[in-house]
């Protein structure tokens, strides 16, 4: 810990574990939730905290001048490091900061290129970035380095841009053309290729040890594979009423249990579980306006289906029972200025439903169950973390933050009551 380390206050309920740290104002960034300690960005410090009664076991200035500042970069963990990426001030290049997860002492440092997506494995960072300074769409390249040093292990030039880049099973995946091509992650030689789809797919995965799925628009067809081989699973073909045009999107959940097709257009969602071939497809409809697109515009909480349509209407409605989505609660029918518009952010924790929403009113925190509203705090966060059946909230104000750990289920929060 630092001599001149930032002061935080915390309060803690012995009774119900519950815990809230106070920071300076407009100080904290997004929180990183490990399984022993809780990460997150307090000023320009790299702060560590414990998990179960919010104590600070260390504080590290990092000397990195991004160009919004450190609270607004990213911060994320992978195995026993923590890296931050932050966006350097006049240039078309990002710094990739490595630090040991334990001590917060730094351990690598890495340029890499703007739109640089980043897959996290256990040992190893992949990273697809294109080959030419700031320039997206282009020739790109795949790198894997190391974690524990930042040393590159292989790298490979594409001639064009790289297409549904997955990991699954440890193994690396993507699309090349009309067939996918499955990777070595030690070497990056190529394992094998899949026979030629006739029509153009999507790959889909959740889950590390999941099989990876494929749409085909064309034949309306999903079918899945072996990562490690490209060896066949299945297929199923899926009949969607109107077809299955340019307007769909896929999201697969449940650890590649559960498929998701959304027909923004037709104002329908369609849940299927393509590995249980007697399960029949689920058709839910979201009223007169269109689902909203976003991945964060349709979720699962237990067995009821959320959903946010292009009102910015929060829906929700039994998985056992499909039809039409309903209107959570009462919700205002005043809209912000476009620019201004409220927006709901959906975060599953389990059972429960979380949700962020910026109103005519102002800010507004929400927990359901079931599809009703639970607890409603006046609270601006931008990002909530699910943690078991408890919520870590980053609560942001121009007197003081608060980092709060609050009871999923009745909103129960320890120390200075939320103020909006």
């Amino acid at each position: 810990m630092t001599v001149d380390a930032i002061p935080l206050d915390v309060t803690t309920d012995r009774a119900t574990g519950l815990w809230t740290v106070t920071a300076p104002g407009f100080s904290l960034g997004r929180p990183v939730v490990g399984p022993e300690r809780v990460y997150v960005v307090v000023a320009d410090r790299i702060t560590a905290l414990e998990r179960h009664s919010g104590e600070l076991r260390w504080q590290r200035p990092v000397d990195v001048q991004t160009r919004h500042g450190l609270r607004y970069e990213r911060l994320t963990l992978a195995g026993d490091r923590l890296l931050l990426r932050g966006e350097l001030p006049d240039t078309r290049r990002e710094l990739l900061v490595a630090l040991d997860s334990a001590t917060g002492e730094q351990v690598w440092t890495r340029k890499i290129v703007a739109w640089t997506e980043l897959i996290r494995d256990q040992d190893t960072l992949y990273l697809r970035e294109p080959a030419a300074l700031g320039v997206a769409g282009a020739d790109e390249q795949l790198t894997a380095v190391a974690l524990s040093d930042g040393q590159p292990r292989w790298q490979q030039h594409h001639g064009s841009p790289i297409r549904s880049l997955v990991l699954a099973g440890r193994q690396l995946v993507h699309r090349d053309g009309r067939r996918a091509v499955g990777l070595d992650p030690s070497t990056g030689a190529v394992r094998w290729h899949s026979p030629p789809w006739p029509g153009y797919g999507d790959l889909l995965v959740d889950g590390v040890d999941g099989p990876v799925f494929t749409w085909e628009y064309d034949r309306q067809l999903v079918s899945w594979f072996d990562p490690a081989t490209g060896e066949s699973l299945g297929e199923r073909v899926v009949r969607l009423p109107f077809g299955a045009g340019a307007h769909l999107s896929m999201r697969v959940t449940d650890g590649g249990q559960t498929l998701w097709l959304s027909q923004h257009r037709h104002r329908m969602v369609h849940w299927l579980r393509p590995l249980e071939p007697d399960e029949p497809l689920r058709t839910f409809h979201t009223g007169v306006r269109a689902l909203d697109s976003g991945d964060e515009a349709l979720t699962l909480a237990g067995d009821w289906v959320y959903a946010v349509d292009r009102g910015d209407r929060l829906l929700a409605g039994p998985l056992a029972k499909p039809g039409w989505l309903r209107s959570v609660g009462r919700q205002s029918s005043r809209l912000l200025p476009r620019r201004r518009r409220k927006q709901f952010e959906l975060v599953p924790g389990g059972n429960l439903l979380y949700a962020r929403q910026h109103g005519p009113d102002g800010y507004q925190l929400l927990g359901l169950v079931e599809g009703r509203v639970s607890w409603r705090l006046p609270i601006f966060t931008m990002h909530p973390v699910p943690v078991g059946d408890r919520l870590l909230v980053p609560d942001l104000g121009s007197g003081n933050d608060h980092l709060r750990l609050l009871d999923g289920l009745t909103g129960t929060t320890a120390g200075p009551p939320p103020r909006g």
